[in-house]
């Protein structure tokens, strides 16, 4: 990795300050930034040519200027807002926010400091480097736009006591180790004792405890393999986005990093998550015959909008969503399905709309039949009733046909 001229700063000697060379991508082994280390020479910044041209200005200023930028980070020109005033977010929202940072940055940096009060936050000077390395590292292709979040999530979110559990930034990330189609023991970093069962495949990690026959892990990575086989170049990118499924048996607080959430099927893994859940038990895998939906497959279709779709802005994909969904819901070809959702919360247009792509995906992979969906349940009937959505699916997912009925719900 290359070495970045670092400036040391006598005023400044008894700061912490972080290095020019970060372990792989520049990243912790949770994922986050590195985070600065002690020095006998103290460094104050990472001359990579970020700041070269930017105007200092006072710290609160320069917090308060940069705050704005990460709370717009939502703001989306593809994101749907049903009458009752909720949101279905679609959207490259980090790629957007780490080009916003790296603008801000390039105009403005704070003048040095040991620690700063913005608000709620008490905000030191190595968070700023921290932000600063991240964003270097990731214009030079050395890291990606979640260590960037994870540098900025640093500075204006909660602290790890009060944060949300599952925060990629609370947990060490498992190793990725080539297992080939084979389910291996697996020490486990600290805190995720609860998993001794692990295999990889198309760039994921799988991970499960004792409780979960080895054979879902298996299936999951067929198809994970499977779904990434039309697009190799993805399973690359989501190995780099240290993507994990994580699977149970009973529901998500079952596991350690997702305690309180009590998610009977699964969710899926954002650019902060530490992992993404499926339950077990919902699978077809041999010796486990239940039609129905695959969470497995919901959920990384999920998960490939909110990681390697943002990677690569595609913009493309997410200005077609919930056109596509509202003219199926319109048509009264999609919508026929309740969710799981928060205590208190009604389902509504905007739930159906952010769900659209994850059911179309799953009904198109699976290819079961109205036994296993509502609508979307094959690949014909999509290509029949809503074909603009199979357009954009076979765009992105192998059109050669997979068994999944017959090996793994009948065999």
């Amino acid at each position: 990795m290359k070495r970045r001229e670092r400036i040391a700063v006598g005023a400044l000697a008894s700061l912490i300050f972080v290095s020019g060379c970060a372990p792989e991508n520049g990243s912790s082994p949770s994922g986050a930034p590195v985070a600065a280390t002690a020095s006998a020479d103290p460094v104050i910044a990472i001359d990579c040519g970020l700041d070269e041209q930017a105007q200092e200005i006072p710290a609160k200023k320069f917090f308060a200027l940069l705050e704005e930028q990460y709370e717009s980070r939502f703001d989306s020109p593809y994101s749907y807002t049903s009458r009752a005033g909720e949101v279905a977010r679609i959207g490259a929202f980090n790629y957007w926010l780490t080009e916003k940072t790296t603008e801000f940055m390039s105009s403005f940096t704070p003048e040095p400091f040991a620690t700063v009060r913005h608000g709620d936050w008490k905000i030191r000077w190595e968070q700023f480097v921290t932000l600063q390395n991240s964003l270097c590292d990731q214009r030079d292709g050395e890291g990606n736009l979640r260590t960037v979040r994870l540098a900025l999530d640093a500075i204006f979110e909660e602290d790890e006591e009060t944060r949300w559990p599952g925060h990629a930034a609370n947990w060490v990330t498992f190793p990725y180790i080539e297992t080939g189609p084979e389910v291996i023991p697996i020490i486990a970093p600290e805190g995720l004792e609860h998993y001794t069962q692990y295999i990889t495949g198309g760039g994921v990690m799988i991970v499960a405890g004792d409780e979960v026959n080895p054979k879902a892990l298996l299936a999951a990575r067929d198809a994970v393999e499977y779904m990434t086989s039309a697009r190799p170049e993805f399973r690359a990118l989501l190995q780099d986005y240290r993507v994990r499924i994580s699977l149970f048996m009973d529901n998500s607080s079952t596991l350690p990093e997702f305690v309180g959430t009590d998610e009977p099927g699964g969710f899926a893994m954002g650019m902060t998550d530490a992992a993404m859940t499926a339950n077990a038990a919902w699978m077809c895998y041999p010796g486990n015959d239940v039609p129905g939906g695959n969470p497995v497959i919901h959920e990384l279709a999920h998960t490939l909008e909110h990681t390697v779709f943002e990677h690569e802005n595609d913009t493309d994909f997410f200005s077609q969503i919930a056109p596509l969904a509202l003219a199926a819901i319109d048509e009264g070809s999609y919508g026929h399905f309740e969710q799981t959702l928060d205590e208190g919360t009604e389902q509504d247009t905007s739930h159906l709309v952010g769900e659209y792509w994850a059911q179309v995906v799953e009904g198109y992979i699976m290819d079961g039949g109205p036994s296993f969906k509502d609508s979307h349940y094959s690949r014909d009937w999509i290509k029949t009733n809503d074909p603009q959505v199979f357009d954009l699916v076979t765009r992105y997912f192998p059109t050669e046909k997979w068994d999944y009925v017959g090996t793994y719900c009948r065999g």
